[in-house]
């Protein structure tokens, strides 16, 4: 809906009629058999790694959240690091840094595990959208070679870049670039939304408020019947 302002003023018609994810973002099984799936027992702390699919993104966002990951299982042993490969993704590239990590690989299921979780470090993208809507609050990071940086500095001026935030207007996720991007820092940040507290209610009551404003399920049914409505009215 953010979107519409621009397409607006310069006089186009348009609606927003909502956003396919609504109807694609589900768990693939039931709470307690996705358990079973992954091994997860009742004592133990489920935390994601979403390093993104772009081998730039994992050369430059894995080796900092695999070092808040080694920081988080120290301060308790109960939590457990999983690391959803989606299909494409160079799982090579990815496994060339787990040799002395606690991730572990998952292949299937990922929302199932996204509701499982307690929290998540995402690479900001498509999949901060998607953990919103199974309402797993993340801390979102992104990292970029330094002259793509000050080109971007110097053409785009945006006060947020993850999705949910931006929808918004609010940066209620936090948002950690560039030289943020470091294990410490990552680590201090997930303790606040993997704790019991005021900071997880905030953003977990804020992540249900964003996924409400993708709209209704069947998106892709109300482009059709708009499409056919403009032929007909032709």
């Amino acid at each position: 809906p953010h979107e519409l302002p621009p397409y607006e003023a310069a006089g186009a018609n348009i609606s927003f009629v909502g956003n396919p994810l609504v109807d694609t973002v589900h768990a693939e099984m039931p709470p307690e058999e996705a358990r079973r799936h992954f091994g997860i027992g009742a004592g133990d702390v489920p935390i994601l790694l979403l390093p993104g699919s772009r081998r730039e993104e994992i050369e430059r966002l894995l080796p900092p959240m695999l070092g808040a990951a080694e920081r988080l299982g120290a301060a308790d042993p109960a939590r457990r690091f999983f690391l959803p490969v989606a299909g494409g993704v160079d799982e090579e590239s990815i496994r060339a840094h787990l040799a002395a990590s606690p991730a572990e690989l998952t292949h299937d299921a990922r929302y199932a595990l996204m509701g499982l979780s307690r929290a998540a470090m995402a690479t900001s993208g498509t999949v901060v959208m998607e953990a919103a809507l199974m309402g797993l609050p993340a801390v979102v990071l992104y990292r970029m070679s330094a002259l793509s940086y000050l080109i971007g500095r110097l053409l785009v001026d945006v006060p947020r870049f993850s999705l949910p935030n931006i929808l918004l207007g609010e940066t209620f996720e936090t948002e950690l670039l560039q030289g943020a991007v470091q294990p410490v820092r990552i680590a201090e940040e997930m303790e606040k939304i993997i704790a019991d507290g005021a900071d997880r209610l905030y953003v977990t009551e804020r992540l249900s408020r964003a996924a409400a404003m993708l709209g209704a399920p069947h998106a892709a049914r109300r482009v059709a019947e708009k499409i056919l409505a403009l032929g007909r009215s032709a």
